[in-house]
């Protein structure tokens, strides 16, 4: 089956069997046989996602009392989702517990004996993405143990990749090879002789003990304020430190004592400070009152000014009033009052109080001090247009004047009217052309009248 070698791969399987004191043969021992597998249906590539479960099976029980078995699994690919127990321990006095650490799934079981045969456990696995199971896991054969209660040691081991069966393993039943130690007896235990098996991989250890040879206690010195009374052979307390009796509370300058021993239980506690001291106020204990700082005074800060009063720099309390300012001349038009002393300003310069407009020839100026507020405005000259003469009337030449104030600037030449003489001249001629024309005119139809 290809999915139980596969599974096998990722199983830890350790089997031990803690020995007693008596001794079995192997004839006489039913054989431990375990197995481990995965379900037929397992596909042989795992998709994203997918589970699939490992079962652990006893098929041959001696009788177990204690069993084990480890699983290393790829964690990177596998994801162990959980586990359900089997029907071989089903004990409810015994402790059955399935754990993980990192990559390993342990499975164990301590209680009653069973040699029921059958499934131990199921563990259940997911697939973190596409994988074949078979490599997903490594064993570690020197994890395998576990203990029956026939007193048999029994060894396991892995061959090719598989479990194998204990039958037939030349190391799977052994007689206890013991060792004996004798320990004396002490205070309160009684002396004994522990065996142990010198076997590798068994841990079988009997103690024979001998009964009422316990010595007893020698108690020490009587116990103090500060230390018990021991037995002076094993040091065990036999009577605990009887405890300081306290004297009169600490107070702040003198320690308690114990009244008994007189060993200081607590310090002198010391003065409690009470608020810094002050400029004007000094500390005190706020327990004793006792004053532990002087008042310091105050520390002046600048000189007192006009406007600022002398304070302490510490404690801001006034020291010297504000003198206050020292007026100078009045404020005039253009200068405020100020302070003699700090030239504070007290009052501002009043301001020009402005006169009459400003003209085209007249500055505006202050009606209190005669400033200049404003320059004359100057003229501002227009044409005044040329007049052409005709024959009734005289014609003018082009001139100026203010726009604003309407003064000639520059003052139009009178030019004469024109002559109408030539008129009369030109009429006379052109009458008298006109005159000759019409009595040529006469002249000629007169003659051709009398030509016909």
């Amino acid at each position: 089956m290809q999915y139980k070698r596969i599974i096998i791969a990722c199983l830890i399987v350790v089997l031990a069997l803690c020995a007693s004191v008596f001794a079995v043969s192997a004839a006489e021992t039913t054989p431990l046989k375990v197995s481990v597998g995965v379900a037929d249906a397992t596909p042989a590539v795992l998709q994203s996602g997918e589970t699939f479960d490992v079962s652990i099976s006893i098929d041959s029980n001696p009788g177990l009392g204690v069993f084990q078995v480890e699983l290393q699994y790829d964690a990177e690919n596998l994801e162990y989702t959980g586990n359900k127990n089997g029907t071989v321990f089903t004990d409810p006095s015994g402790i059955l517990q399935v754990t993980t650490e990192g990559n390993v799934v342990k499975y164990e079981y301590i209680g009653i004996n069973s040699d029921k045969t059958g499934t131990l456990v199921t563990l259940t696995f997911k697939a973190k993405t596409t994988i074949s199971p078979n490599g997903a896991c490594k064993i570690d054969t020197e994890k395998m143990a576990g203990a029956n209660t026939d007193n048999l040691l029994f060894y396991g081991a892995l061959k090719g990749g598989e479990a194998i069966t204990l039958e037939g393993n030349p190391d799977s039943i052994h007689t206890h090879t013991l060792t004996a130690q004798n320990v004396d007896a002490t205070c309160v235990d009684d002396a004994y002789t522990r065996y142990t098996c010198t076997a590798e991989k068994c841990n079988y250890v009997y103690d024979e003990v001998k009964a009422n040879t316990a010595k007893g206690h020698t108690p020490g010195a009587e116990a103090t304020c500060t230390t018990a009374q021991v037995c002076t052979v094993c040091n065990v307390e036999l009577a605990p430190a009887k405890g300081h009796t306290p004297g009169v509370e600490a107070t702040c300058t003198t320690n308690q004592t114990c009244t008994v021993c007189n060993v200081e239980l607590a310090p002198a506690k010391g003065h409690t400070p009470g608020a810094e001291a002050t400029c004007t106020t000094a500390q005190v204990c706020t327990v004793c009152n006792t004053e532990l700082v002087a008042a310091k005074g105050h520390t002046p800060g600048a000189e007192a000014t006009c406007t600022t009063a002398q304070v302490c720099t510490v404690c801001n309390t006034e020291l010297v009033a504000a003198k206050g300012h020292t007026p100078g001349a009045e404020a005039t038009c253009t200068t405020a009052q100020v302070c003699t002393v700090c030239n504070t300003e007290l009052a501002p310069a009043k301001g020009h109080t402005p006169g009459a407009e400003a003209t085209c020839t007249t500055n505006q100026t202050c009606t209190v001090c005669n400033t200049e507020l404003a320059p004359a405005l100057g003229h501002k000259a227009e044409k005044i247009p040329a007049v052409e003469p005709t024959y009734k009337a005289e014609g003018a030449t082009e001139g100026e004047k203010c726009s604003v104030c309407g003064t000639v600037l520059k003052a139009p030449e009178v030019i004469e009217k024109k002559s109408s003489a030539w008129i009369w001249i030109t009429v006379i001629c052109s009458v008298v052309v006109i005159g000759g024309g019409v009595a040529a005119l006469i002249v000629v139809l007169n003659k051709k009248k009398k030509s016909k």
